[in-house]
């Protein structure tokens, strides 16, 4: 038992990893980095903490409370009505969805030789695929997506770092590094991405056979932690 949930953890954290690594995730910590200069650990600090320690104290509160919506009801009927569906329209149409297409299609090289219209439609038919199979997106994501990812951006932070684009600046380009990290970190909209990525985590983990409370605690605060701990490596490197 012990091992299975270790090996779950594994796989939901993996998942968790891909899910809060998103295209803005891909585009504020370089840019923080240029903007910070020389004293980019703090700016890193700043945007490591409103982004990934907050979202992670939101999923453990999800586990304690038993679910998002206990965790909301504080708020009361209407408002959390209101919470909630700001958050979807955040992370679905109005930002998070269109960012995320548009980044990838930035990224890929000789981009113009494709028209948007094609390449959007060829992306999102993909994501489709990928998520339509409710009880196997999770695995889909964990086993397959994440491990792409890293040896993806681990290639991106190691081209970096032998054939740097130019020399760190000894000054930085903003007042205070760790208040631009902060503000960095909460437009990377995590938080409240956790309230729904909390949900699909204890839903895999229920999938996986772990019914009682101590072990959804034990599997969902694995899959947390090394969650964390892949974003700290990953963003510290970009």
């Amino acid at each position: 038992m012990k091992s299975k949930i270790l090996i779950d953890s594994l796989i939901l954290g993996s998942a968790l990893f891909s899910m809060f690594f998103g295209a803005g995730n891909m585009i504020f910590p370089p840019y923080l980095g240029l903007e910070c200069s020389s004293q980019w650990f703090g700016g890193f600090l700043g945007y490591f903490t409103a982004d990934i320690i907050l979202a992670m104290i939101a999923i453990v509160a999800q586990i304690r409370t038993g679910g998002f919506e206990k965790l909301l009801d504080p708020l009361g009927k209407i408002l959390k009505g209101f919470f909630l569906i700001s958050i979807i329209l955040c992370l679905g149409p109005i930002i998070t969805i269109p960012r995320t297409a548009a980044t990838t299609f930035e990224l890929i090289p000789n981009a113009e030789i494709i028209t948007k219209p094609v390449f959007y439609t060829i992306f999102f038919a993909v994501v489709i695929l990928l998520t339509i199979n409710k009880s196997g997106v999770v695995d889909a994501i964990g086993k397959f997506l994440t491990p792409l990812l890293i040896i993806g951006l681990l290639v991106i932070i190691t081209m970096g770092i032998i054939n740097p684009l130019g020399d760190i600046s000894e000054f930085p380009k903003v007042s205070s590094p760790v208040a631009s990290g902060i503000e960095a970190g909460y437009q990377s909209m995590d938080v409240l991405a956790a309230t729904i990525f909390g949900v699909l985590i204890l839903s895999g983990a229920k999938d996986k056979g772990h019914t009682s409370p101590s072990e959804l605690k034990k599997v969902t605060i694995g899959a947390s932690v090394f969650s964390g701990m892949a974003l700290f490596a990953i963003y510290m490197g970009l």
